[in-house]
């Protein structure tokens, strides 16, 4: 009896993932769920932000005036050209992230079927919406296969026989999804090399500020950084001004103590941000080779859970605008 019970386990346990598998897909799925997350919240903030910026520049600049829309009105431009359809284009790919991380977690660790069958569900619906808002999104018969397989799993009563191979299409499935949406979000977060969120250049360039760097697009960040310099512009010449009222100087200072925090957030949310995503597109890669190999071990895949550490500490750093 003795024997079988031992011969019974080894079977089981040859059957199922090995404790490294499941190590390893759980910190993906865990970074992909705080990347997702992370980005939905930051860029719905950072825009918010963007407003109320805006909102206070016209406050205190007496030269800033309403745009022509070319409508037959004027308008003063509030979120500087960050429109609600491209965020909520960004926000349908981070919440995708997010559910990749919820379904790749239950496959891995839940013990219910209708855990893994939620977590399918929410995955399947949003891979639909995020392909249907974001052009740079386009879905896969590995998507489909993934999604089927977390669907098939939760009606198994021998999971363990079944997590594997499940393991083995969501790999496939989710590498090429993080392929096609971490470029758009980099965008967002990558700041450019003047950007006036780096602190060589927050208050103009300092002396031994970099005089060239590599050219990229402007991204919502850069937006929410550029919109935080000029206001602070306008703020310190108010506060220069010797012959200023009292309340317009609480105005100015208010304004620039929004500005700067905004500077300083700015740049926190680009540099852990940005290095987290890039490191979640390379364990995309090595998530694969885990699935493929019990054995399996990989350095990038340990360096994520350490970045998601760091990015959880960071977060608690930026400062609230006043």
């Amino acid at each position: 009896m003795k024997y079988l019970v031992v011969t019974l386990a080894v079977l089981l346990s040859g059957c199922g993932l090995s404790v490294q598998q499941r190590s390893d897909a759980t910190r993906v799925a865990k970074a992909t769920t705080v990347v997702g997350d992370f980005s939905s919240e930051q860029l719905t903030g950072v825009r918010e932000a963007v407003i109320d910026i805006q909102a206070s520049y016209y406050k205190i600049k007496s030269t800033a005036k309403c745009i022509d829309t070319g409508k037959g009105t004027c308008a003063i431009p509030l979120d500087r050209g960050i429109s609600t359809s491209d965020i909520e284009a960004r926000i349908a790919v981070a919440q995708a992230l997010s559910a990749y991380g919820t379904a790749l977690d239950a496959l891995v660790n839940s013990d219910t079927s209708e855990g893994l069958l939620s977590a399918a569900n929410e995955l399947g619906d949003s891979l639909g919406a995020a392909a249907e808002k974001s052009s740079d999104l386009s879905l896969t018969e590995d998507d489909i296969k993934a999604v089927s397989a977390l669907v098939d799993l939760a009606g198994r009563w021998r999971v363990e026989r079944k997590r594997e191979r499940a393991l083995k299409g969501i790999a496939r499935s989710y590498a090429g999804v993080i392929n096609q949406v971490t470029p758009l979000l980099e965008q967002d977060f990558d700041i450019q090399w003047r950007s006036p969120c780096r602190p060589e250049f927050q208050d103009g360039a300092v002396a031994d500020a970099p005089t060239s760097g590599e050219s990229k697009p402007a991204g919502t960040l850069d937006i929410y950084c550029q919109a935080a310099y000029e206001l602070k512009r306008a703020a310190r010449t108010l506060i220069d001004s010797s012959d200023m009222e009292y309340d317009l100087r609480v105005g100015a200072v208010d304004a620039y103590m929004l500005a700067h925090n905004a500077q300083v957030n700015g740049w926190i949310i680009s540099q852990k941000g940005s290095a987290l995503i890039r490191q979640l597109r390379q364990s995309a890669v090595e998530l694969e080779r885990v699935a493929d190999s019990k054995k399996y071990q990989s350095k990038d895949i340990k360096q994520l859970g350490k970045d998601v550490k760091a990015l959880t500490s960071s977060l608690k750093l930026l400062v609230q605008g006043g």
